[in-house]
């Protein structure tokens, strides 16, 4: 759609027409709507319009109708339907007779109002596209947001399953135990109990290292783990005779 060019060609039919603000105001409205549905003929209701410009129903109806005798537009209107129009473009910079007579509103509408009016609408599509720009800034940033937390997860739960490989189920840990050479039936419990300490250290051993091969620290702990066995445990041998005294 020819958004800028027409535009341009509105202001330079205004130094001939000298259109009043009304009628610019509803030009413009139906030009941007035009530039959003990216055609020339679309459709609306005159109660929508009116509660958009702040204007009458009346006022709507009055202009649309002063815009078509200007060549501008045209439209169609069904009771109880919205209002088909249509953007006309090559239209005649020739203001014909009919059209050269304006109302009292137009008679006296000077140049600084219709400046007044050209600067509004700057605004709005300086408005209308810092709007689209920040729009656009805030889509890129929750999409870049939701991707690195995406990832983030992503790394956790890979490190957590890498984690959670490294260690052994209890099973698995006394299977390799008994498996060593050195084992003992009476070792059991403080091998289940070595198991337990690491987990609770988050699998770290007493210099509250990191476990990286817990096979070769288990068949290296075990030789101790046997002498704390032997000297916590008492046999009748090392229990003393004790002689009674003579009488």
């Amino acid at each position: 759609m020819y958004y800028l060019e027409l535009i341009e060609r509105f202001w330079d039919f205004n130094k001939t027409a000298k259109i009043s603000p009304t009628e610019i105001l509803l030009y413009f409205y139906l030009l941007k709507m035009g530039y959003e549905n990216d055609r020339y003929d679309f459709k609306i209701s005159d109660v929508e319009l009116g509660r958009e410009l702040g204007l009458t129903r009346k006022t709507i109806k009055s202009t649309k109708e002063k815009l078509k005798n200007l060549g501008l537009i045209q439209f169609q209107s069904k009771n109880g339907l919205p209002c088909h129009y249509r953007l006309l473009l090559n239209y005649s910079f020739e203001i014909e007779s009919k059209k050269s007579i304006r109302n009292e509103e137009s008679t006296i509408v000077e140049k600084d109002q219709n400046r007044e009016v050209l600067e509004i609408f700057e605004n709005i599509l300086s408005a209308q596209n810092s709007v689209e720009a920040i729009k656009e800034i805030e889509i890129n940033s929750d999409v870049k947001a939701s991707s690195e937390s995406s990832q983030k997860q992503k790394l956790e739960l890979e490190q957590q399953n890498l984690k959670n490989s490294k260690i052994p189920s209890l099973d698995e840990f006394m299977e390799y135990a008994k498996s060593l050479e050195g084992y003992e039936l009476e070792l059991e419990l403080s091998i289940s109990e070595k198991y337990e300490v690491w987990i609770n250290n988050d699998w770290k051993n007493t210099s509250n290292r990191p476990i990286s091969n817990w096979k070769s620290t288990l068949k290296s702990t075990l030789p101790y783990l046997r002498n704390k066995s032997e000297e916590n445990s008492l046999s009748l041998q090392d229990i003393p005779k004790i002689k009674r005294p003579e009488s």
